[in-house]
Order: structure tokens, then C-alpha cells, then sequence
């Protein structure tokens, strides 16, 4: 299961000189994908505004492994 929540990303001094030229993005894009699970919605005041995934595995595979329990101990019994 994804959790999707908004997080802000500070940029470097060196990325926000670029603001305005067409590489822009692209430097945006390559300096962010430091930062895994994270897309870059907006860029404000110096700040990559961010959509943040998180997976949440531990939950997933504790049901599972519970819902697995479950149907062999009914087809046992």
C-alpha cells in the first residue's frame, strides 16, 4: 500500500541560478533523484514542493502472513 503525502525540498544555490534558462527542469529532475519516492509537483521560492511515496510493507506483509495463517489452519481443521 502507497502512503502519498507533500514534503519541501530546500535546492541548492547553483540549481536556482539556472531558474529561467530551459535546463532548469532538467537540473531540478537529476538533483532530486537523490531523493527516492519523491516527485517534484512545483518549484517555489527555492523550494522543490514534493508528492512524498512511502510504502508501507511491514503492514502488507503482516496481513498476509495472517491471512495465509488463517486459511490453511480452516483447511486443516
Amino acid at each position: 500500500m502507497l502512503k502519498v503525502k507533500q514534503s519541501k525540498v530546500v535546492l541548492p544555490a547553483d540549481i536556482l541560478e539556472a531558474e529561467g534558462q530551459s535546463n532548469f527542469a532538467e537540473k531540478v529532475q537529476a538533483y532530486m533523484k537523490r531523493y527516492d519516492g519523491y516527485k517534484v509537483i512545483a518549484v517555489e521560492n527555492g523550494l522543490a514542493i514534493c508528492e512524498v511515496f512511502e510504502r508501507r510493507e511491514t503492514s502488507g506483509n503482516q496481513n498476509k502472513k495472517g491471512h495465509h495463517q488463517r486459511r490453511t489452519s480452516g483447511a486443516n481443521g
